[in-house]
């Protein structure tokens, strides 16, 4: 006896149902996987500009703030961190006051190490950003870089950080914002080189 097959394949309408569904489940799984690289890229720059400011305070701490030359001159020595906020990168000079004038000037500063954020990660803070990272208090961040901005040569203008043979911050306190996409990153250093890293949650600052 013969039987018959009760399967049957499946209808044009059914395939394009189903591939349908695997194109927006594909671009829903996309969506995610766009934020997480987002927040693994500004991440690891956080990382990499908090790894970068310790070893600019080390270096400092070895340079020390004197030195004296063969002529028995004393001469004043500091490590400058310049930002370069429009291309987004950072380079790091050794200066020393070879005429004992106590003023930085062109060809007295050497470059030590200099680097550029990962890819789409910029300086800059997110739209609605309404407290200061990362003390958490209110108020809006004045900048993408509160650090001071200084005319003499190595700074020539752009925001910088001194710093003095203990590691300290000869400018003050301030504070680094990085951000890609909806993601946002902070950094900040107190003038005793306390050097804090935290991420924006959407209504505060989260310690990491």
């Amino acid at each position: 006896m013969i039987r018959k097959n009760n399967q049957r394949g499946m209808t044009l309408i059914e395939v394009l149902v189903v591939l349908a569904i695997i194109a927006i489940l594909a671009g829903i799984a996309g969506l995610g996987l766009k934020s997480h690289i987002s927040r693994w890229r500004v991440r690891n720059a956080a990382n990499q500009v908090y790894d970068d400011l310790q070893k600019a305070q080390q270096i400092a701490r070895q340079v020390g703030n004197y030195a004296l030359t063969s002529s028995g001159q004393l001469t004043e020595k500091r490590v400058f961190w310049v930002f370069n906020q429009a291309g987004n990168s950072y380079q790091v000079f050794r200066w020393q006051d070879d005429d004992g004038d106590g003023t930085a000037e062109a060809g007295e500063s050497v470059p030590i190490f200099s680097a550029r954020l990962a890819d789409g990660v910029v300086f800059g803070t997110l739209p609605g950003i309404d407290r200061r990272a990362c003390s958490d208090t209110s108020g809006a961040p004045s900048a993408a870089i509160t650090f001071s901005a200084a005319n003499d040569p190595p700074c020539n203008s752009n925001r910088c950080v001194r710093f003095n043979k203990f590691g300290f911050s000869e400018t003050g306190p301030g504070g680094i914002y990085l951000t890609r996409g909806d993601v946002s990153y902070a950094l900040t250093m107190t003038r005793p080189g306390n050097i804090a890293m935290c991420h924006w949650d959407g209504s505060h600052w989260q310690l990491m």
